[in-house]
């Protein structure tokens, strides 16, 4: 993050005190609320935020910790974190709510949007699965430009008083 920071914003001479109180700013973040913490970070990373400039005479800085204009600006990694140990075989690649229950997430079936489930020519379904569902997978949700945009414009956290709410109306569809 740190390198981002100094060469996204080099011409606005961001100084090195400036970037590590960012750093410091999320690693302080507590664990104590991990709902309000992710929250938090959620809201910097998808919208960005305000800097107050060490150099008071300095025009306060918009940072944006996700060149969304860009894609190759970023750097992307994969971390994998999950309740359960299991070794991902592709097998069931998908995707979901962080507060849906499993049965909830869908397959990710589509590299492009226009990419029919249906072969007009065999009317057999397209749809795949295996190590097919992972390439599909990686090719269509995981493409840098599409990855930004459902970070930027599909993941929503809503306050706790309305995820208490909709936990409670999922829990009683399920049930």
């Amino acid at each position: 993050m740190e390198e981002f920071l100094k060469k996204s914003y080099a011409k606005e001479r961001i100084t090195p005190n400036e970037i590590f109180g960012i750093v410091r700013d999320l690693e302080k973040l507590p664990a104590s609320d991990l709902y309000e913490t992710k929250k938090t970070i959620m809201h910097g990373v998808r919208d960005g935020f305000l800097l107050k400039r060490e150099n008071r005479k300095q025009k306060d800085l918009y940072i944006t910790l996700i060149d969304y204009v860009h894609p190759e600006n970023n750097i992307f990694k994969l971390g994998i974190q999950g309740f359960k140990k299991r070794i991902p075989d592709g097998v069931n690649t998908k995707a979901g709510s962080f507060f849906a229950p499993y049965e909830f997430f869908y397959s990710w079936r589509k590299i492009e949007g226009f990419d029919k489930e249906i072969d007009p020519k065999t009317g057999k379904s397209t749809q795949v699965h295996g190590i097919n569902a992972m390439y599909t997978l990686v090719k269509g949700m995981l493409d840098k430009r599409r990855l930004l945009d459902i970070i930027h414009n599909f993941i929503y956290l809503p306050d706790w008083i309305c995820y208490k709410k909709m936990d409670n109306i999922l829990r009683s569809v399920v049930n």
